[in-house]
């Protein structure tokens, strides 16, 4: 049987036959490019059964937080929001949790306090996802969220989640938000806020988007039958964009989307696909690569994989986007003698039988 070292150099240098994509959208590369190699060396084009019991689907949380209103308008508003991402959870397979009902005999602060508390102290939950909805206000010093009675602010919120290592995703759809982003970032978190500055202080529309955008199949930027959360941050906020655009309105709302720890965020429109294009001031890393391994639904293909095949794969596709920022400074045979054992790897991941180096 031919390998499927011997196809790579062809194929990778026929980068645009891949669903039309450009070679640089990792996710193409490491599935659909390594199956067409398969599909012509004589491996199976398909992805091997495997025991449920060796990916086990991970303990998810979804924390969906209603602020207070204010007008009577935005409450039937943030409740419709706040509706549609329970049933989105549910459907996903997450543990989903409301906070908000003014009707409890606890502060909605006490309920998010405690909620967030427990959800650190179990570790078994792989995944937390906060959302946000409702106002928020910035003095110039401290953001916060508005709730029924006392709110929280950017840095309490931080401190609630502080001892948490795993994923974690917080999604404030609030006005005023942007400073979230630097009190809450750290390793394994990805932020979105629906501003990117404290001084954006008008009601944001960016969140009836963003919910609307977490499983849009349009949105699947890559092609690899799955949306992750960067490509569903992209389609919110090309959307926001729109209405803005459409209503001839100067735009009151900018999100951002942070992911690497430095807490700076970056803008929707650096992205074509789900790559990077504009080069941060002072070389400053760009987001999005963490995000872009997010799923609020996965794909088929990413619930076979095992969390230590899915670090694995995050690992080397950024060994290829390191390669591919050298790319315009090297020869391009250099480049692909380079790339050819990081996608050989990316394919062991899924056919740890049926790929060899011979």
């Amino acid at each position: 049987m031919q390998t499927a070292k011997l196809f790579f150099p062809a194929i990778l240098k026929r980068q645009s036959e891949f669903m039309g994509m450009e070679f640089g959208q990792v996710r193409v590369c490491g599935l659909a490019a390594f199956l067409a190699v398969l599909s012509v060396s004589g491996l199976p084009a398909t992805l091997p059964a495997q025991d449920v019991n060796q990916a086990p689907r991970p303990n998810r949380a979804l924390v969906v937080v209603t602020g207070a209103p204010g007008l009577p308008h935005y409450e039937a508003l943030f409740g419709e929001w706040a509706d549609q991402w329970q049933s989105a959870g549910q459907s996903a397979g997450f543990r989903v949790e409301r906070i908000g009902n003014p009707k409890a005999d606890r502060t909605a602060r006490e309920q998010l306090q405690e909620t967030l508390e427990r959800e650190v102290a179990g570790s078994a939950t792989a995944e937390l996802w906060i959302v946000l909805i409702g106002h928020g206000t910035f003095d110039g010093n401290i953001a916060r969220f508005n709730l029924t009675g006392p709110d929280v602010s950017a840095t309490e919120l931080a401190e609630w989640i502080a001892p948490r290592t795993q994923l974690t995703v917080i999604i404030n759809c609030a006005s005023a938000c942007a400073p979230f982003a630097a009190a809450l970032t750290g390793e394994r978190r990805v932020i979105v806020t629906a501003t990117q500055s404290g001084f954006e202080t008008n009601f944001t529309r960016f969140g009836r988007h963003m919910v609307e955008s977490i499983a849009d199949p349009a949105l699947d930027l890559d092609k690899d039958e799955q949306v992750s959360l960067l490509e569903s941050f992209i389609g919110a906020a090309s959307k926001t964009r729109d209405f803005y655009v459409a209503d001839k309105r100067l735009a009151t709302e900018h999100a951002m989307l942070e992911d690497n720890g430095d807490g700076l965020g970056t803008p929707f429109d650096w992205f074509r696909g789900t790559r990077v294009v504009v080069k941060a001031r002072e070389n400053q890393e760009a987001d999005g690569r963490l995000a872009n391994q997010v799923f609020f639904f996965p794909g088929e293909l990413e619930e076979q994989l095992t969390a230590a095949q899915r670090a694995e794969r995050e690992r080397l596709e950024g060994q290829i986007e390191s390669l591919r920022a050298r790319k315009p400074a090297m020869n391009e045979d250099e480049y692909y003698r380079l790339l050819e054992p990081i996608m050989l790897e990316l394919a062991r991941l899924y056919f740890p039988e049926g790929t060899s180096d011979d």
